[in-house]
């Protein structure tokens, strides 16, 4: 569930990139309440087309379809007994082809590793 702390800190993103002068204004006009009700019916939405066994296609990102995963074995970490995971339905995401190539440059590289080294720090001190 989005929360609206969530959509706070994305409308915060969305009026601080520099988007076309024309649509900014009517950006502003919309209250948090519906900007959570319309990203829930997408959800929904998106939802319906794949209980339907229909792909979502989000353009210019991937796509999302369902997919079984198999029946296994696994192990509880604590005890150390064994447990029979059934096989389920489960959400994969493919990446666009487009979109790989625009993440999967020497700048998000370093972006990814700086960020990730300085959580790790911070997870070692606790």
């Amino acid at each position: 569930m989005i929360t609206v702390d969530m959509l706070k800190k994305a409308r915060v993103y969305y009026e601080s990139r520099e988007f076309d002068k024309q649509t900014r204004p009517y950006a502003r006009e919309v209250t948090d309440k519906q900007m959570q009700r319309v990203f829930n019916a997408t959800l929904a939405a998106m939802q319906d087309v794949l209980e339907a066994g229909d792909i979502v296609l989000l353009p210019g990102l991937g796509s999302l379809r369902l997919y079984i995963a198999a029946a296994r074995l696994a192990r509880n970490p604590r005890t150390g007994a064994q447990m029979n995971i059934p096989e389920r339905l489960r959400v994969k995401f493919s990446a666009r082809p487009s979109f790989n190539k625009k993440i999967d440059t020497d700048e998000y590289r370093r972006k990814w590793y700086k960020n990730t080294s300085k959580k790790k720090k911070q997870e070692g001190n606790k």
